[in-house]
């Protein structure tokens, strides 16, 4: 048995939910591949899918990653999850912090 945190029913059932949804996204991935990207044994995905086994953090981790998402990311409804969402919003507002600063200038102004 895992040592990491585990979660309650509701975040369980909406995580397997977006998991589910996030698979469907990226193009009908199947159990196998998700388990096999995410590293955790292809039952142990299936079993969590299936609702016969709880997530723990470290899992949910691991899957929100396969997806290009942090846990909470995979923890938000997907309405929240679009571009037009705060998910959105804090990736635009990074994007536009990070073209703000020009590494290269900056290292040169250093003497780097």
């Amino acid at each position: 048995m895992p040592s990491g945190k585990r979660l309650a029913g509701r975040e369980q059932a909406a995580i397997v939910e977006n998991i589910r949804s996030e698979m469907v996204r990226a193009k009908k991935m199947t159990q196998s591949e998700l388990a096999r990207l995410a590293g955790l044994p292809e039952t142990t995905l299936s079993k969590i899918l299936n609702g016969d086994s709880v997530l723990d953090v470290e899992q949910t981790s691991a899957i929100a990653a396969v997806f290009g998402l942090t846990m909470w990311e995979l923890a938000m409804p997907a309405a929240l999850r679009t571009d037009r969402g705060i998910a959105g919003r804090l990736r635009r507002a990074a994007a536009r912090h990070r073209e703000e600063v020009d590494v290269d200038k900056s290292a040169r102004d250093l003497g780097l």
